[in-house]
């Protein structure tokens, strides 16, 4: 048997002189399991512990960012929460980035008509307006289209307003010509983008004054004609993020995904993750999602990140944000 032992674990030690012992080498074989096996617990603890802590400096990197703080760290943890579109390289058409998430939605919103029922609004009285709409999808509001009759033959000038989720969007003056009056068409200096749920009207103002002109009204006592809105709408779309070229070491990627309804699937650098976890939470701005943690390998160098967004068997995709943590 053996005449000395190892300091750590008790391994045996055999002079020349020593006999071996059958037991004693299985002896020495069950500790060294043992012991590889507490390393690799061990280990396993330190990377979760790693992937925790990723999580949480992204949830707070993310919150500063919505909250227009300084993030210095973006080459190290990619993360963008939508609040524009400054992280973006590129994305589909289709996709629209509104009320800091990434919206797309299956069938867009197309253009809004009404007939005229037989009564006007006089704009030297009071205003007249289209009355809240709501999108039934994604479009891009371009412009209106009304009948009108000018109250003489000198005509007048008003203002047409737009409101996007009752708060002023934008302003510019129309021309309203004299003479027999008719169809005015009217081109918006500032289209404005709306998602599925948007609620939005137009206003022409009242000029109180008698020189005006009466507006051809609908059944339900709001502008008749055309509101004229270019729909938005796809089953599946892309976002690129910008590259970033990280330095240092680490060989594994995590992504964390939010979004609500469809899906949303990360690739790095093109290469598919793996999918680890999902869970159904709150991001930082308290809006219910589904959060999936994605896994894969990475090998340094330049780090591009795409999301591939697919509605699914539902309407809509809404993507909330993301983050990529390197260990």
């Amino acid at each position: 048997m053996a005449s000395g032992y190892t300091a750590n674990y008790g391994l045996c030690q055999w002079q020349r002189s020593d006999q071996f012992l059958r037991e004693e080498f299985n002896g020495d074989n069950a500790k060294i399991d043992a012991a590889l096996g507490r390393v690799g617990d061990n280990a396993d603890r330190a990377l979760a512990g790693l992937e925790d802590q990723g999580y949480n400096i992204y949830n707070l990197l993310l919150q500063a960012d919505y909250e227009n703080k300084y993030t210095g760290y973006k080459r190290a943890l990619l993360f963008d929460g939508f609040a524009d579109e400054s992280q973006i390289a590129s994305k589909s058409s289709d996709i629209q980035i509104n009320a800091q998430a990434a919206r797309l939605s299956k069938s867009g919103q197309g253009n809004i008509s009404s007939s005229y029922a037989g009564n006007t609004c006089f704009l030297g009285d009071k205003g007249c307006t289209t009355g809240i709409q709501t999108a039934v999808g994604n479009g891009t509001l371009t412009g209106i289209q009304f009948q009108y009759n000018p109250s003489d033959s000198y005509g007048c000038g008003t203002n047409l307003v737009v409101y996007h989720n009752g708060v002023y969007n934008s302003i510019q003056q129309v021309t309203l010509e004299g003479g027999s009056g008719g169809t005015k068409t009217v081109t918006l200096q500032k289209p404005l983008s709306l998602v599925k749920g948007d609620t939005f009207y137009l206003e022409l103002e009242c000029n109180s004054s008698s020189r005006s002109a009466y507006i051809y009204l609908n059944s339900s006592g709001y502008m008749a004609g055309t509101i004229y809105i270019t729909p938005v709408g796809s089953s599946s779309g892309t976002i690129t993020a910008k590259g970033a070229t990280i330095t240092g070491g680490g060989t594994q990627a995590l992504v964390f995904v939010r979004y609500d309804g469809g899906s949303v699937t990360p690739r790095i650098n093109g290469a598919a993750l793996s999918r680890t976890a999902r869970r159904t939470t709150t991001d930082v701005k308290g809006r219910s999602c589904t959060e999936d943690t994605y896994e894969g390998t990475w090998s340094g160098g330049t780090l591009t990140a795409s999301f591939t967004m697919d509605c699914g068997s539902g309407s809509s995709c809404v993507f909330y944000g993301y983050g990529v943590v390197l260990l």
